[in-house]
């Protein structure tokens, strides 16, 4: 039988945890927003440009972005780009044992 449903759940419930916690650090230690923001404006700014180029549409879409998600949605778009940066960091790190697994030696 299927024993997974557990562990899914479980992971799942991390992962909300992630987001909580990192939302109520935000909201009670002024120095962590203002070290968020800036590393959300780079973020967004560098995707933008990786995905569009340098240009006029560059900083207009990159600028909307930023005013929202850096500033007016700030609290839940820093507690997501830390759960996606820890899923993100999970996927690459199980991705590079489970290379390893198959292309190692035994």
């Amino acid at each position: 039988m299927n024993q997974k449903g557990n562990l899914v759940l479980f992971g799942l419930l991390g992962l909300v945890l992630v987001g909580v916690v990192s939302f109520l650090i935000i909201m009670f230690v002024p120095q962590a927003a203002i070290l968020m923001r800036i590393v959300l404006v780079f973020a967004i700014f560098m995707t933008v440009r990786g995905a569009i180029g340098d240009g006029t549409p560059t900083l207009l879409i990159s600028a909307i972005l930023i005013y929202f998600l850096a500033f007016k949605y700030f609290e839940l778009a820093a507690a997501g780009y830390v759960v996606y940066f820890m899923v993100a960091y999970t996927g690459t790190t199980l991705f590079s044992f489970g290379l390893r697994f198959f292309f190692g030696k035994h």
